[in-house]
């Protein structure tokens, strides 16, 4: 059982409700050494790609308030440059009214009307540098104090289109990352952060540097670099990953109180964590936000496995409750003796018949799921594999016992076809026989109330159209009690794929004896043999 607490809660502002902060990567560029014949192409692309794969699980990441800064004067320049655009535009139109009206009276008034926009794009464009000015000076002024927000401003992370690599456009490439050009080719595609790197070789190893950039500024967050081997590139995109994470949550770290209960599994404990082992107890880690697994394991007792999202809290307590390991064996016999194979959680268990009525299961103090196949030959003459399920619960056995279930082996994919096209049969009969029940009834009403207000003397008509209504509405009754007897059938059916529950046998004798003449028999036919 995990259990986990904080111990300081860090707080979430409104800015994590915005759209996710896109992370992508383009392919990297190898730096080609003289004398060297290798290209590298396919390393520079997989590298990358398997960074993304490493990050792909949900991450956060803390806004530093520069930028969120250079967002906003971002946003107010894009403004800035439409509306210079537009107030480019008005003025080329109010000129042309010169030449294209003739009327003085005319082109006074359109000209009065040309300046009236011209004067409203300008007090935006004043506005907008007022804006642009006041961002500055109350960045100017936290800088001067040193103010630090007790509450972090966090956004959800997210990667750009899984399975594919950005990439810009040459000319951007030309004007480099923190150009204007770059940073909107980059919000066209919806992307905040850019993983670029460099591919360096020597020999038969490589030095790969990646380099995250945070746009729209195209500004550098940090660049990490890791040297390996040219036969073992995916360690080396799994190692920038993990170094990457850091300055991707742009956090604080995270302190983990790690804890086992109980205190004999501290003796011989192994903890790994995210690939490292660490091989004597350790009660503290210090982790960068985000997923992070751990693996604990001790001898006489079952593995723990667990992964989780350590973000948003600066402490966390962890407790593992380890359980004992029970390992031992029980025997399992069907209660109608069969020939067939027994599996256990997958793993073969034995075979049984009239000589051989039990199979040995190993037990863990984990529930097991078992199967038992018949081969029996079907139409064509092959053979073919029927399969009964049973379920033994952890808590109710323990080692020497036996255990036993009814076994049923069926097809259940034909059976459960079967099954459904009965159903759905029935179900078509009982629906195509009520128009004809509510059409014979209306004739047989309207008939009737002829009859009873004196438009009509044909008895024998009315009492025809009564008959074919009673006759119609039985035959959709029976329709009805057959699709719902099908319905129930096909239930049943389904349910079989279900397994039974195995219980434990109260005496265990007969099924002894049986065991021991079996041996007795088969070391007779030995010493005659």
């Amino acid at each position: 059982m995990l259990l986990f607490w904080s111990v300081a809660v860090f707080a979430d502002s409104s800015e994590s409700e915005q759209d996710a902060w896109t992370l992508a990567a383009e392919k990297f560029v190898v730096k080609q050494q003289a004398f060297s014949e290798l290209t590298l192409d396919s390393e520079a692309q997989m590298i990358p790609e398997i960074i993304l794969e490493q990050i792909s699980q949900s991450f956060s990441r803390e806004i530093p308030d520069e930028e969120i800064l250079r967002r906003k004067q971002n946003k107010l320049l894009v403004d800035r440059l439409s509306l210079f655009l537009q107030l480019s535009k008005e003025v080329k139109s109010r000129d042309a009214l010169v030449v294209s009206e003739q009327k003085e009276k005319r082109l006074k008034k359109k000209i009065a009307v040309a300046e009236k926009k011209i004067e409203q794009i300008k007090t935006k464009i004043d506005e907008n540098l007022e804006e642009s000015r006041r961002l500055d000076e109350e960045s100017e002024e936290k800088a001067s104090l040193e103010k630090k927000d007790d509450e972090k401003k966090v956004e959800r992370g997210a990667i750009y289109k899984k399975d594919s690599l950005f990439c810009a456009s040459s000319e951007a490439k030309e004007q480099g990352y923190e150009s204007f050009a770059f940073s909107k080719v980059a919000e066209s595609e919806g992307v905040q952060g850019l993983i670029c790197g460099t591919i360096s070789p020597f020999g038969d190893y490589v030095s790969v540097r990646a380099t995250l950039r945070v746009f729209p500024s195209g500004a550098v967050a940090g660049s990490v670099t890791e040297v390996g081997s040219l036969s073992d590139c995916v360690q080396i995109a799994k190692n920038l990953a993990r170094s990457l994470m850091p300055l991707l949550s742009n956090s604080m770290p995270i302190h983990v109180f790690f804890d086992v209960e109980p205190q004999e599994a501290k003796k011989n404990i192994s903890i790994t964590l995210d690939d490292v082992v660490f091989p004597e107890f350790q009660n503290e880690f210090l982790l960068d936000a985000g997923i992070h697994t751990f693996c604990v394991s001790a001898d006489g007792f079952d593995t723990e496995t667990f992964s989780y999202n350590f973000k948003d809290e600066s402490n966390f307590s962890v407790k593992v409750n380890m359980n004992e390991t029970k390992n031992g064996n029980i025997e399992v016999y069907l209660k109608k003796s069969m020939a067939g194979t027994v599996f256990a959680n997958g793993v073969f268990a034995g075979d049984i018949d009239d000589f051989q009525r039990t199979a040995s299961v190993k037990i863990n103090g984990k529930n097991i799921i078992g199967q038992f196949c018949v081969r029996v030959p079907d139409e064509d003459g092959e053979e073919k594999t029927l399969s009964s399920y049973f379920f033994i619960p952890a808590k109710k056995v323990f080692d020497g016992d036996f255990v036993s279930f009814r076994a049923s082996p069926v097809d259940t994919d034909v059976l459960i076809d079967k099954s459904r096209r009965r159903m759905y049969t029935s179900y078509t009969l009982m629906v195509l026989s009520l128009p004809a029940a509510f059409y014979s009834y209306g004739k047989f009403d309207s008939a009737r109330q002829s009859y009873n207000l004196g438009y009509s003397d044909d008895a024998e008509y009315v009492r025809k159209w009564q008959n074919y209504t009673w006759g119609f509405f039985g035959l959709s009754a029976l329709f009805c009690v057959n699709f719902t007897i099908q319905l129930s059938r096909y239930l049943h059916d389904a349910s079989k794929v279900l397994p039974v529950t195995a219980k434990k046998a109260k005496s265990v004798e007969n099924i002894k004896k049986i065991s021991e003449t079996a041996d007795e028999n088969e070391s007779k036919d030995g010493d005659s043999e």
